[in-house]
């Protein structure tokens, strides 16, 4: 299954959402290198004017993403627009494999799905803007051929392109942001450490003018700086969980005999998986 088996809303929050987060990690990045630039040169000989321009146009540039930031918000579309593609998932799911309140006839089914993503659009007022109309359909061919199977394939279909997708991801997730906070409380370590060193040696040495210990200490500052941002290790702890319950949900699909069993056991597993769209909500809260 591939994102255009997706209603075209699901696509364009996606594209939306990804395209928000690149701006903001691209501005973020470029405000911590531009700090880092300044203490660098405050390594060169500072009593020429060349060098304190360059200083002070690189404060400027950081000092303007920051404000960009704070301003325009871009994690802000990007939360917005994640937390409405799973919100449109989640419906999607559940009116293709028959699950409530989709468990009816087709017609009435197709009636209620339309208003779902109607009213899913209207409440999400923070990034509706920027999530581009697309041409593409809200239901669309794959959807209807689930929807048609049998009880068994219908659990099957589940089985195989929800809980094991959502089941991988979440693994994947979870060991990727634990490498992730690994590395950079590394690398912030590294950096206290070396300007440490420094601040050491220039006490030995206080007549050699030139110890990068600030380089060293914005270094370690920005690594922190991006790993709090990027909540790695937060993440890793929550993902980890969300696999845990995935997996837990998952062992009862065997005993699923029956529409109305299988309409409570997919309730079950979309409120696991809303997790992540949880989070997206509460980030969003406080963005």
């Amino acid at each position: 299954m591939n994102s255009n088996d997706y209603p075209a809303l699901h696509r364009d929050a996606e594209d939306a959402s990804t395209d928000a987060q690149s701006k903001f990690f691209r501005a973020l990045a470029a405000s911590l290198i531009c700090l880092l630039i300044a203490a660098l040169l405050s390594l060169a000989d500072n009593r020429t004017a060349e060098i304190a321009i360059i200083q002070a146009l690189t404060i400027v540039a950081s000092l303007s993403l920051t404000i960009y930031m704070a301003w325009v918000r871009p994690q802000r579309n990007w939360y917005g627009a994640r937390a409405l593609a799973e919100s449109v998932k989640t419906v999607t799911w559940r009116y293709m494999v028959k699950a409530e309140p989709f468990n009816k006839p087709d017609q009435l089914a197709l009636e209620l799905f339309g208003n779902s993503l109607q009213n899913i659009f209207k409440d999400n007022t923070t990034s509706v803007h920027i999530i581009a109309k697309s041409e593409g359909s809200q239901i669309t061919h794959f959807m209807n051929q689930v929807r048609e199977k049998s009880l068994t394939e219908r659990k099957d279909t589940y089985d195989k392109f929800r809980i094991k997708d959502q089941l991988t991801w979440y693994k994947n997730k979870a060991k990727f942001n634990k490498s992730r906070s690994n590395f950079w409380f590394s690398v912030s370590i590294i950096a206290h450490l070396l300007a440490l060193s420094c601040a050491i040696c220039k006490v030995a040495w206080p007549s050699w003018e030139f110890w990068p210990t600030d380089v060293f200490i914005t270094a370690a500052g920005g690594a922190m700086a991006w790993l709090q941002t990027k909540r790695h290790q937060e993440l890793s702890g929550s993902y980890s969980l969300a696999a845990h319950e995935i997996s837990l949900v998952q062992s009862r699909l065997g005993n699923i005999k029956t529409e109305v069993d299988f309409s409570d056991f997919v309730g079950d597993a979309e409120n696991a998986f809303s997790r992540e769209h949880t989070q997206w909500r509460a980030r969003l809260d406080i963005a």
